[in-house]
């Protein structure tokens, strides 16, 4: 079978929507479990679906941070009891 996209092209979509899978799907014009397949089927695809993955952790992880050291109380709360 032939696929409609490459694998380049769905890797493309998922580092532009920063691994967001149905933004990705919006921006190919094609539904999401088409992405998921993608990532199912290719190892290269899902390489990118991990590091885009992890790339928003670290981000989130960072503005955590941030509103632990200015004391926002329940950035503080959430983080002692998520990971303290």
């Amino acid at each position: 079978m032939k696929e409609k996209f490459t694998a380049n092209q769905i890797i493309d979509a998922l580092r532009e929507k920063h691994g967001n899978l149905s933004a990705a799907a919006r921006y190919l014009g094609c539904e999401r479990h088409t992405i998921s397949r993608y990532i199912n089927t290719y190892p290269t695809v899902q390489a990118v679906a991990d590091e885009e993955r992890e790339t928003l952790i670290d981000f989130a992880e960072n503005q955590l941070f941030k509103q632990v050291q200015d004391g926002n109380i329940t950035a503080i709360i959430f983080t002692l009891k998520t990971i303290g």
